[in-house]
């Protein structure tokens, strides 16, 4: 850093520390300051690979018309995940509040309304 961020970022410190906050900063170069402890990413973890129900739901239903019912067969996964990614896709295609979903034995049912 140059001197007048050197100055200007150990101004922001001191004000910090005086107004007793709770802080972490991490400088471009690598060197923490403050006591606030950082917070590590959580990574999402996923049954299935990222795009498997995409690429198994959407040729399904993408085609559907108005007033079309469409038989999204279970096969293996679980009928609330399916369900899930059905209702996404649909509103990814069409929006919310065009289309309606139902589990139906071992397949979810998807009605295109609008």
């Amino acid at each position: 850093m140059t001197s007048v961020k050197e100055r200007a970022f150990e101004q922001a410190i001191k004000t910090l520390t005086a107004l007793n906050c709770q802080f972490a900063v991490i400088t471009p170069d690598g060197v923490r300051h403050g006591t606030l402890e950082i917070a590590s990413t959580k990574t999402r973890t996923y049954t299935y690979p990222r795009g498997t129900f995409l690429k198994y739901v959407k040729p399904i239903i993408e085609h559907v018309k108005v007033g079309d019912v469409v038989s999204v067969p279970g096969g293996e996964f679980s009928l609330d995940q399916l369900q899930g990614a059905v209702c996404n896709i649909a509103s990814n295609l069409w929006g919310r509040g065009n289309y309606t979903t139902s589990k139906v034995d071992d397949a979810v049912e998807l009605l295109r309304l609008a």
